[in-house]
């Protein structure tokens, strides 16, 4: 029986932990202080009991209760309190048990008495999940390059839709660096927040985030170890992982195939990671991302010295990057020139000199005015 406590006091807590430690059925796989962080475990872990304080800040045992049981509706949940006077609502709330503190053996060993006899009622009722690997579900689709969308993935591809615009940069966040720390989070997107407020926020935003994805057969993608967020690669479909896949292959071999710049260009075709997002933390993973991106198309427009016309389509991929780049408007102006194609070199020269001009307020190298006189 895999069993979570949870109760802001820390000396009731011990005891409670202490005296279910002696039953060899009982796996104590979470204690808590936080009823948010509950939340957050059971979200993402099979869990079949709770014993649950009653008064404790932000949630009450019997909110917490209900919340739960949203999460898993199979969960028997016990009340230990040294409150008596919420047993009728407890009661009327579907609780399994409600125990008076100070707990005693005799007590608990009645508790537990019944939650045996659920839970074979339950095993009964309901056969086995199946083991993870073959759990058949749909991956969430996640889109952050030009933009920042969240669907269902398949065939059939619905808008996922958060509850705010803090729990879709969570969700981004959490994507973009696929293992991460609490701390990391509530000081990336909490920073101005004292450490408790912090850290409540990000344990309501990822319950909020678990509830939004829990519906339409999505594959569970978020899990927790100790203190780290894991987002899993093969729970979702996610355009970023498929191109720094892309961009790692191509390093490993230290070659660029067309095959291999057709799909970047695809999936990098509307702008880059989470464009018109306003995420100061993905700025610099954003700058990055491009400044690979762009080497791997200059490397492959240089050794294409017998494709001239596919180096220029490389060269003018780069200049739609970075339309500033005076080395990049020197290569396709020197191609003009070799191919003999004058007016198309002279009117490259012009383009440069109007962005220069425009943005810079400088004329172009006189090197290049040489290049188109020769």
């Amino acid at each position: 029986m895999r069993v979570i406590l949870v109760d802001d006091e820390e000396l009731p807590l011990k005891r409670l932990k202490r005296m279910l430690s002696v039953y060899a059925d009982i796996q104590i796989c979470g204690v808590f202080h936080n009823p948010a962080e509950a939340l957050d475990y059971t979200a993402v872990h099979p869990v079949d009991a709770a014993f649950l304080d009653i008064t404790m800040p932000g949630l009450s045992g019997l909110q917490l209760a209900n919340r739960l049981r949203e999460l898993r509706p199979a969960l028997a949940c016990v009340i230990v309190t040294g409150y008596d006077e919420y047993a009728v609502q407890a009661y009327d709330t579907d609780i399994l048990d409600y125990v008076v503190k100070p707990v005693t053996e005799e007590r608990l060993a009645r508790t537990l008495q019944r939650l045996r006899r659920q839970l074979l009622a339950d095993d009964q009722a309901h056969p086995l999940p199946q083991p993870q690997s073959q759990l058949q579900g749909t991956r969430l689709s996640i889109r952050l390059l030009g933009g920042l969308e969240i669907s269902s993935g398949g065939s059939r591809r619905e808008p996922v839709k958060l509850r705010s615009p803090k729990t879709l940069e969570l969700l981004a966040l959490l994507v973009c660096h696929r293992t991460i720390s609490r701390e990391e989070v509530a000081d990336t997107l909490w920073r101005d927040l004292g450490p408790d407020k912090a850290w409540k926020n990000l344990n309501t935003t990822l319950y909020y985030i678990r509830r939004a994805t829990s519906e339409g057969g999505l594959l569970p993608f978020l899990s927790t170890e100790g203190n780290m967020l894991h987002i899993d690669p093969a729970a979702v479909e996610c355009d970023m992982y498929e191109f720094e896949a892309l961009l790692q292959e191509a390093r490993e071999i230290g070659d660029f195939s067309d095959d291999q710049l057709r799909r970047m260009d695809r999936l990098y075709r509307e702008g880059g990671l989470l464009k018109g997002r306003m995420y100061e933390w993905a700025t610099e993973r954003a700058r990055r991302l491009e400044h690979e991106y762009a080497a791997m198309l200059e490397a492959a427009a240089r050794s294409k010295g017998t494709e001239p016309l596919r180096a220029l389509q490389l060269y003018e991929r780069l200049l739609q990057l970075d339309e500033l780049r005076e080395d990049i408007h020197r290569e396709v102006i020197r191609l003009y020139v070799a191919m003999d194609r004058q007016s198309e070199a002279r009117r490259q020269y012009r383009l440069l000199a109007q962005l220069l001009d425009r943005e810079l307020g400088a004329p172009p190298d006189p090197e290049l005015r040489q290049l188109l006189d020769s």
